[in-house]
């Protein structure tokens, strides 16, 4: 589960002040330009933006409550966001290549079983130099 400071210091506040004003007018651009509500969108959305972001910094006592409110609203969707995002690229990008692999009949990890084979053990060369473990490149 995804966790949030309930309790913020004053300076995790003061980064948040912003966030309002850009959702607002990022929604308003979405309406306005992507939806086609036109310029109207943008103004009102973005003031309502503004608005909050100029309360949430002139009056102290609504700023936990805001930013808690907020948290407690984004949190599902990002949790949302987040495993969609995960399942695609598992689904959509992983999962084909491991069934080409596997028609095409290629096996990375050598897990075939070979009955008349005495050992699974792969002969390695051994490390030259222990001095290259400490080397990152």
């Amino acid at each position: 589960m995804i966790e949030f400071d309930r309790d913020p210091s004053a300076r995790v506040l003061m980064l948040f002040a912003p966030v309002p004003l850009v959702f607002g007018v990022a929604l308003g651009l979405a309406l306005g330009l992507g939806v086609g509500l036109g310029w109207l969108a943008l103004m009102m959305t973005g003031g309502l933006g503004l608005a909050a972001s100029l309360v949430f910094l002139l009056i102290p006592p609504v700023r936990r409550p805001m930013y808690v409110g907020w948290m407690l609203a984004t949190v599902p969707a990002s949790w949302l966001i987040s495993h969609a995002l995960l399942a695609a690229v598992y689904y959509l990008v992983l999962t084909p290549i491991g069934l080409v692999m596997r028609a095409i009949g290629r096996d990375p990890l050598e897990r075939a079983i070979r009955p008349d084979a005495p050992t699974y053990w792969v002969e390695r060369a051994p490390t030259p130099d222990a001095k290259r473990y400490f080397r990152q490149f």
